[in-house]
């Protein structure tokens, strides 16, 4: 599989200079999930497929010297954790996480994130039920929307066949904390309530829409591309919106 592949390539609202974008997929999911957000906005679109890497830091140095330099890099949860490694060594214009946290399972003296029992009889499900656990994991994903059923519909036609690459990557969702990065275009998005509870980073901001999923509704996207339309603008990039 191809690590980093171009998209979509918008002309619709041309970019003064050129504007490179890496969306990072969450867990069993593919980053054409994002289209409807790639479509509003300029520039060359890359999609990562992490699946067939070694590991998260493996993936990361890889996609690190492969991206191309002064990109915005978009993670969503697990790919928000890839992203936030790759970023720096990427030399990287921008870095926006969604529902990505510092630590995805939960930590001594810490509510936030899965609790190590939960995660461990979620990966045992997995293992003796791939299918229907990749449809609990979407129902979890949809909670707290107010369109769950079109959120659910939407993801999963985006969601991966369940194979050996899926079973080594939901490992890499115990991942060690992530340090918060205090230079840069740097964002962190979270929704009103998710059932996956990430421990949230300390400079976290909080979308109007309310599942792990949050940037898919109808709220949710249009605040982060007012997000995304911000970043470019403060990095130096202008378009033409009409």
């Amino acid at each position: 599989m191809n690590l980093l592949t171009p998209y979509l390539q918008n002309p619709t609202h041309p970019a003064t200079g050129s504007l490179d974008w890496i969306w990072l997929p969450g867990w069993s999911y593919q980053a054409s999930l994002f289209t409807p957000i790639m479509d509003a906005l300029p520039g060359q679109h890359w999609a990562v497929d992490y699946r067939g890497e070694a590991s998260l830091h493996a993936a990361a140095s890889a996609l690190a010297d492969r991206a191309p330099r002064n990109a915005i890099w978009c993670g969503w949860s697990l790919g928000g954790a890839l992203a936030h490694l790759a970023y720096a060594a990427a030399d990287g214009r921008a870095l926006i996480t969604l529902a990505t946290g510092a630590s995805f399972l939960q930590q001594a003296g810490q509510s936030a994130g899965m609790p190590m029992d939960t995660f461990r009889a979620f990966a045992t499900s997995f293992s003796n039920q791939p299918d229907k656990t990749l449809k609990r994991f979407t129902a979890l994903t949809t909670q707290g929307s107010q369109t769950a059923r079109a959120l659910s519909r939407h993801l999963n036609g985006h969601q991966c066949t369940p194979d050996a690459h899926l079973t080594k990557t939901l490992d890499w969702l115990s991942y060690s904390p992530l340090p918060d990065i205090n230079s840069g275009q740097v964002h962190h998005l979270y929704s009103q309530s998710d059932a996956l509870n990430p421990a949230r980073f300390a400079n976290g901001h909080i979308s109007p829409a309310g599942s792990h999923a949050f940037f898919l509704e109808d709220a949710g996207q249009k605040h982060l591309l007012n997000v995304l339309r911000s970043v470019c603008q403060n990095t130096g990039a202008t378009y033409d919106r009409t």
